[in-house]
């Protein structure tokens, strides 16, 4: 039984890789790149990261990607997260990023441009809102 499980297992997961590349070259190129074969299968890479660490959460991995501004790393997470929103996988994935406000630009593309609800998007971070913030002007209020 359990030789069953693991195989419809990997099934999934490769089913949300491939959706995943497929969106992620999708946004891409949409956006006016040109997507070299290198960095195919550097993104490639990304993702098979990502279906990985989803497949053995057990390992609580953790990633990183030396790849250079620009060579699509944001883009992937999209993919991946409208992958699995389209493939209705009961995944939680929680993404990190230094500044606050490329947290709300990710949540604006995935509601916006990737067609996931808000309402499955959640922002966590420790500062308060401000209603007021000028995301143009980013000068403290006083």
């Amino acid at each position: 039984m359990n030789t069953v499980k693991s195989t419809t297992q990997t099934k999934a997961d490769h089913d949300v890789l491939d959706l995943a590349m497929e969106h992620t070259i999708q946004i891409l190129e949409r956006h006016n790149n040109i997507v070299s074969e290198p960095q195919w299968i550097e993104l490639h890479k990304v993702l098979g990261s990502f279906v990985y660490t989803i497949a053995h959460p057990e390992q609580q991995r953790r990633s990183a990607f030396p790849l250079p501004c620009g060579a699509g790393k944001t883009t992937a997470v999209r993919g991946f997260c409208r992958a699995v929103h389209e493939l209705d996988r009961p995944y939680r994935i929680v993404i990190c990023a230094e500044k606050i406000e490329a947290l709300c630009e990710l949540k604006r593309n995935l509601a916006d441009e990737d067609k996931i609800p808000a309402s499955k998007v959640s922002l966590l971070h420790s500062y308060d809102h401000d209603p007021n913030f000028d995301v143009e002007s980013p000068e403290p209020n006083t």
